[in-house]
């Protein structure tokens, strides 16, 4: 199939999104997100980054982003060469087992010919009759799911962690998320000024201290609604004074307001 320099190609069912896509990068500012991630990076020049380290990614390599997890791909080159194939997806029916054992935590490995070519054959066909595609989305998806070598990964010799400083203020987050209020607490635990924190922030994670925290505190409070919370208890109990401040923001970040939160596809 010929392509124009930019394009995304969609095939979708209920559960699974496939995407195979050049440029037209559409999930800028969304750090976390509540689905799962298999990304397969085909070419340009990027970089991965989570919140324990970062890394440049080479051509067939996949990245497995298990939902709600820190990360962003930056893009130093052309933005018409970054080029790949991506399964967005959340829970599918019977394959929930393999689904928990693959996404648990953030991996990348080198993608073999296999691999690549199950990826490659749905991008081939993405025109296809719409029963027949959707048959092989979810056969080809779970091949990937199958494949996946999540388990074998090291850090290549080019990964790098991020400053120190980072993995200190990210783990008093997580650890207090519910009662930080604002910059200014993280930065007096610490011991830097919150300017310097969120200089080290933008440079290390690409994302303002303010931002991070504001997406976990709506990933908690997602996870809290879903787990039977109310949702303006939710708000409250993440420090969200006005509720209708923190429905604006969550319906921004999840794409539908918190009354039908675990009852709505979430890709």
């Amino acid at each position: 199939m010929k392509h124009s320099d930019i394009f995304a190609e969609y095939i979708r069912s209920k559960d699974i999104i496939f995407k195979h896509a050049k440029g037209m990068r559409d999930i800028i500012g969304l750090e976390f997100h509540p689905y799962h991630e298999i990304f397969l990076f085909i070419g340009g020049d990027a970089e991965f980054i989570s919140d324990s380290f970062r890394a440049p990614l080479s051509p067939r390599t996949v990245v497995i982003i298990p939902k709600e997890s820190f990360h962003t791909f930056v893009v130093h080159g052309a933005e018409e060469d970054y080029h790949r194939y991506v399964f967005n997806f959340t829970d599918v029916p019977t394959l929930g087992k393999l689904i928990d054992e693959k996404m648990k935590s953030i991996c990348l490995f080198p993608a073999t010919d296999e691999m690549c070519a199950l990826f490659e054959k749905l991008g081939e066909n993405i025109n296809e009759d719409a029963y027949k595609r959707e048959l092989r989305l979810r056969a080809v998806f779970t091949e990937v799911l199958l494949e996946a070598e999540t388990s074998a990964y090291e850090h290549a010799a080019t990964t790098s962690s991020v400053h120190p400083v980072i993995t200190e203020a990210i783990r008093f987050i997580n650890t207090n998320i519910s009662s930080i209020a604002t910059v200014e607490d993280v930065a007096l635990a610490v011991n830097l000024s919150p300017s310097y924190l969120s200089h080290i922030f933008a440079r290390e994670l690409h994302i303002s201290p303010h931002r991070y925290i504001l997406e976990q505190k709506l990933i908690l409070a997602n996870r809290k609604i879903e787990g039977g919370t109310g949702a303006v208890q939710a708000a409250a109990e993440l420090g969200f004074g006005n509720y209708s401040g923190f429905y604006k923001m969550y319906k921004k970040m999840f794409g539908f307001p918190p009354s039908k939160a675990g009852k709505k596809e979430t890709i």
